[in-house]
């Protein structure tokens, strides 16, 4: 582990949200990353954060990998994974829903995870062994005390909402959700997701087909408020470097509840 990381990925969390913020009411040049009718878009704003957090790391750890969504990049024994802009189709239009996704592998293992969601002024660092931490605080992160009003958000990775047939097999499911739950929010933003969770204000965020670094840091945050992560069989969740990855983290331990919820979803 590296020593005393807080402070540093506090200024990496101020940085990125900092920079939302300030291009927010910008009129933003949207382009195309794929051929997906525009579901899968990129902003001047993805590669400014980008670079900016790529700055500062290399800086900091000139011999860190360093992996962006938008830039790819390469993975060494410690390795940065970016989601500069995880929610860039509601920045895009002007919809205050997103945030930055940072995670630290080392040697493909999570242990630092970042994620801001600079429209609440908030953001959560967790650190594998060592707790979370929310904003500029050096205490530990407790979690409001749980309350189920049958809240869920989720969120559905780029190739399902591209693919006809995949996105007619999600939106079955979902309407099960809407059917059984009080409220069941489509953000197009892990980052959000995991906010809305780890304040209490939702029982489960359920990931469902996502890309790898849309979700690691989340995950790492998670693991260390010891939030219970199933994939969609039951069985327990580990992190792995694949697209596309499906899981339900859960503030739930009645399994009772987790096997209506599972049951909706297969």
């Amino acid at each position: 582990m590296i020593n005393n990381p807080i402070p540093f990925c506090q200024n990496l969390a101020k940085k990125s949200s900092d920079l939302i913020l300030k291009r927010f009411n910008d009129t933003h040049k949207i382009m195309n990353k794929s051929t997906n009718d525009g579901l899968d878009i990129v902003t001047e704003t993805d590669f400014e954060i980008e670079q900016s957090l790529k700055n500062l790391i290399k800086k900091k750890y000139p011999d860190h990998g360093f992996w962006g969504e938008e830039n790819g990049g390469e993975f060494s024994e410690y390795t940065w994974v970016v989601d500069p802009l995880d929610g860039t189709n509601n920045f895009g239009i002007g919809l205050a829903i997103a945030g930055t996704s940072i995670a630290l592998l080392r040697n493909g293992e999570p242990i630092i995870g970042i994620i801001t969601y600079p429209f609440s002024n908030t953001y959560f660092i967790g650190i594998k062994g060592f707790g979370v931490y929310k904003n500029n605080s050096n205490k530990k992160y407790n979690p409001p005390k749980f309350i189920d009003q049958k809240r869920i958000a989720i969120t559905v990775g780029n190739p399902t909402a591209a693919s006809p047939n995949d996105h007619r097999v999600w939106l079955k499911k979902k309407l099960l959700l809407e059917q059984n739950y009080n409220r069941v929010m489509d953000l197009w933003c892990p980052v959000a997701g995991y906010y809305l969770l780890f304040t209490g204000a939702l029982s489960n965020f359920i990931s469902y087909k996502n890309e790898f670094y849309d979700l690691v840091a989340g995950y790492v945050i998670g693991k260390e408020l010891e939030l219970k992560l199933i994939d969609l069989n039951g069985d327990p969740y580990s992190y792995k470097k694949d697209d596309y990855q499906s899981f339900i983290m859960t503030r739930y331990t009645s399994q009772e509840k987790l096997e209506n919820l599972l049951e909706l979803l297969r």
